[in-house]
């Protein structure tokens, strides 16, 4: 995701079909390196001409070989050419070629001023896309200029608008039984402002709120939206919803997890076990069978997973620095693999006169004792993994890319991926 903020990629939708969280267990920390082949580079599509382009990628969920982009054509001095509209563009071969799908409609009360495109790809159906468009360099929730959304189920093919009736937009969701579940937000990209998790029964056309139990849980956050990530279960439906509440008068913050068997009738809070903080980042969007981890308040204790949206907590095998060998470090799940591999970053907390954070990328291989060091990279490098056919892949990308003033310039267009297969 590249942006002028850089902003994780681990809302990638990921799917996998998981039947135990294999390799999470309590064993005495132990680290091994591994050969690592070259990552292979390759590039976002382009319209060429010397004009400044906007990209915004998105993994088709279940094929990591598919990737969808919505480029932006800009103008001079990084503004969007007027009259140009968004492109959606598709590969099916990790980025080798790249073919042009469809321009997006241009909204009649904006094409004046240009629009920009975030794009948002469904959890479990690799087809459904929902794009939003607005004024670049003002997202919506901080201009007074409109925006506008719209939904594919046809893999960009065709564009519908989105009724816009209560000011908010989807930044994430789920399909399944024809039923839509969606994170939906009135505010800035990282997501301050209002928050709402709503079902549609009608290809995105209604809302009905499916989120009464967890927004009058009086922990609340003032002017911090409740609502962060959620999990659809595919086999039987069962949701999981991450909100933040407010811990103590003095203004830190946890996180909770919420759990409903009967689509959002109902909910039930899961807790975090005691003495644990706030809860990992969702390592994969979609499964709850992917482990939802949380770091505890104490060095040296391990991390506790749970792969059942917070009913049952397992420790996980704990990791050392790649910095500091003799210390136990951090772990932050990006996805479990087919075979029951757990793939994370492993973070050194910064001390005194260290510099930086830094992050490796390792592997718990299904029942191993010690992770598997496969890479040291700082820890802005963002990684997430995606099934394919052959097995599996590992994407590094930003949501949004803007390129050099020249739109040719192929070293602001690349991306890079690894198959995990070729990992030694």
């Amino acid at each position: 995701m590249w942006r002028a903020i850089l902003v994780t990629a681990c809302v990638l939708p990921l799917l996998l079909s998981l039947r135990s969280c294999a390799g999470l267990g309590f064993f005495t920390p132990s680290t091994r390196a591994v050969g690592t082949p070259p990552w292979v580079s390759v590039l976002l599509p382009t319209t060429g001409g010397t004009n400044t382009e906007t990209h915004s990628p998105v993994i088709a969920a279940g094929n990591g070989e598919r990737l969808y982009d919505c480029l932006t054509p800009l103008g001079g001095a990084g503004t969007t050419s007027p009259g140009r509209p968004p492109q959606l563009w598709v590969t099916d071969d990790s980025a080798q070629h790249w073919r042009h799908v469809a321009d997006l409609p241009m909204p009649s009360d904006v094409t004046r001023f240009g629009l920009d495109c975030l794009l948002i790809g469904d959890d479990l159906d690799g087809a459904r896309l929902v794009a939003t468009l607005f004024v670049p360099g003002a997202f919506p929730a901080t201009t007074t200029q409109p925006s506008t959304s719209y939904f594919s189920a046809d893999g960009g093919a065709s564009w519908r608008a989105l009724p816009n009736v209560d000011g908010m937009r989807v930044v994430q969701m789920a399909t399944r039984a024809g039923l839509t579940y969606a994170h939906r937000v009135a505010g800035a990209p990282d997501g301050f402002g209002r928050s709402a998790f709503s079902v549609s029964d009608d290809n995105l056309r209604s809302w009905r709120a499916v989120d009464a139990d967890i927004q009058r849980d009086p922990h609340q956050l003032a002017n911090v939206p409740l609502i962060r990530d959620f999990w659809l279960r595919a086999e039987d439906g069962v949701l999981v919803v991450l909100s933040v509440y407010q811990e103590n008068k003095n203004g830190s913050s946890s996180r909770m997890l919420w759990r409903s068997a009967d689509g959002g009738s109902h909910w039930s809070k899961e807790p975090l076990p005691s003495g644990y903080r706030d809860l990992v980042n969702r390592p994969t969007a979609g499964r709850i069978s992917q482990p939802i981890c949380a770091n505890p308040t104490q060095l040296g204790q391990a991390t506790l997973c749970t792969s059942d949206g917070g009913v049952t907590w397992r420790p996980l095998t704990t990791a050392q620095s790649a910095k500091n060998p003799d210390r136990v470090a951090s772990v932050y799940p990006i996805a479990q693999t087919g075979a029951g591999d757990l793939i994370a970053w492993v973070e050194d907390a910064e001390g005194p006169d260290e510099g930086p954070n830094l992050a490796s990328l390792q592997r718990l291989r299904a029942g191993a004792s010690a992770w598997d060091v496969v890479e040291s990279k700082p820890s802005e490098i963002q990684t997430s993994y995606a099934p394919t056919p052959g097995g599996g892949v590992l994407w590094r990308m930003i949501t949004t890319l803007w390129t050099a003033p020249n739109g040719t310039d192929e070293q602001y267009r690349r991306i890079s991926y690894l198959p995990y297969s070729t990992i030694g």
